[in-house]
């Protein structure tokens, strides 16, 4: 309540209240969204507190430039090391040479006899290319694919991104059932496997498999336990599991996520990002949690402008800065970037958060009723496809620009008219917490 309170005393400008809503706030410190409390404390004439995990360039070429001539000379003298070849394919990906980086994967791939790692690198590359069918094909072609469990696993997880099934699960099977669940080196094809049941149906035997393959796991396989746990409705792996591994920043972002711990969400998505920094979904899961469950919006935009300097055409991403930079303040900028989104209607949920974005903007060019009529088209899209958290986070947003245009009383309305439709019965629970409960809903064990 507080937190409505003097979010709603910063739009309308009410000073007489200000300075002791602000006060409250920064006595809460940590118990409130860091924008909040930095937005608290410069109100109550103090220095914002930082200290965050921060974003490493990899990609800066200053410093690859020099990383890709070093690695050339050593090719040089030796032309057959697979591993140069797979980390200059890596150093030219970081900069955006899409072409110099395939030339050098393919070389490394010839040279090594599509050794294990590096086919599964290449894999990991060509899906970042946006190229399927190549991730799967190099896979296929690698040393002993057809028995080996981290070959198997990567060729189920590319599939099932790709929206395939992939022809080998039952080699995946039977390699599975030879080498036995609660192993590390058969964890990820657990895991993948688990996946593959979930999808079709078998939710006792996916939870069984999961749980097992989860007692010694990589870091990917961990992560994928976390993805999988809220929708088994079970704890595949232990929080204490994932917190005693090294790294792991997927698995501890998602953990995070579901745990509705937002700030350790964004501080491991960055971890994460700053490990993959080539990987569109940390900077998208950063992003999306810093401005929507945080309201730090210049966190927000750290992290979104990152990732699209590695992944330019990702509508999603681009979606994320557009959206902090109009909570920002900076229209201007957030309708430049806007118009580079496509839009497309082929994708009718993507289709929704486009229109949904459309109207933030019209609101903020105090276009209302546009900006409403299309919060309500969005509204309506994802209505037909159950998504209740979309429809909350469309609410949370369209009720503060509401708010924002005087209109209070229609937001309080409308934050009323959601919660009916969905069955909250607590109309008195604030927006943002009524989302978050959500999350924490979806992480609901057996």
């Amino acid at each position: 309540m507080l937190a409505d309170l003097f979010s709603i005393a910063v739009v309308e400008g009410r000073n007489s209240h200000l300075a002791a809503l602000a006060a409250e706030v920064v006595k809460l410190e940590d118990k409130m969204p860091r924008a909040l409390q930095d937005l608290a404390m410069r109100v109550s004439g103090l220095e914002a507190k930082r200290n965050e995990v921060e974003l490493v360039d990899a990609g800066d070429v200053q410093v690859i430039n020099p990383y890709i001539s070093n690695l050339k000379s050593r090719l040089s003298s030796s032309p057959s090391n697979g591993f140069l070849w797979n980390d200059l394919s890596y150093a030219y990906n970081l900069i955006g040479e899409k072409e110099k980086s395939e030339r050098a994967m393919l070389a490394a791939l010839k040279v090594s006899g599509s050794h294990r790692l590096i086919a599964r690198g290449a894999s990991r590359l060509f899906m970042h290319h946006h190229d399927p069918e190549r991730a799967l094909s190099v896979l296929k072609r690698a040393q002993s694919f057809s028995v080996d469990p981290w070959l198997l696993s990567a060729h189920i997880a590319v599939s099932q991104a790709s929206g395939q099934e992939s022809v080998f699960i039952a080699a995946a099977r039977r390699a599975l059932q030879r080498l036995g669940t609660g192993h590390l080196h058969s964890s990820e094809l657990g895991m993948a496997l688990a996946t593959q049941e979930l999808r079709g149906g078998k939710m006792k035997r996916a939870k069984i498999i999961a749980r097992e393959s989860g007692v010694d796991a990589t870091e990917n396989a961990l992560a994928q336990a976390v993805w999988l746990s809220p929708r088994l409705r079970t704890d595949v792996v232990t929080k204490e599991a994932i917190a005693a591994t090294a790294g792991a920043f997927e698995a501890k972002c998602w953990g995070a996520f579901y745990e509705g711990d937002w700030g350790a969400a964004v501080e491991n998505a960055v971890l994460w990002l700053n490990e993959e920094p080539y990987s569109v979904v940390p900077a998208l899961q950063g992003s999306f949690v810093a401005a929507t469950f945080m309201h730090d919006y210049v966190r927000s935009l750290k992290i979104a402008e990152f990732g699209l300097g590695r992944n330019p055409d990702s509508d999603s991403l681009r979606n994320n800065y557009v959206v902090a930079l109009a909570m920002s303040g900076d229209l201007a900028r957030a309708e430049g970037e806007f118009i580079k989104m496509s839009g497309s209607k082929a994708d009718p949920r993507e289709h929704a958060v486009w229109m949904a974005t459309s109207g933030l903007l019209k609101y903020r060019r105090n276009e209302v009723e546009h900006g409403r009529a299309l919060y309500d088209a969005a509204r309506i899209e994802f209505e037909k496809v159950n998504d209740r958290t979309a429809q909350l986070t469309l609410t949370l947003y369209q009720s503060m620009e509401e708010a924002r245009a005087g209109n209070v009383e229609r937001s309080k309305e409308m934050i009323s008219s959601l919660y009916r439709k969905l069955g909250l019965r607590d109309e008195k629970v604030a927006i943002n917490d009524a989302l978050e409960r959500e999350v924490l809903r979806r992480r609901s064990t057996d």
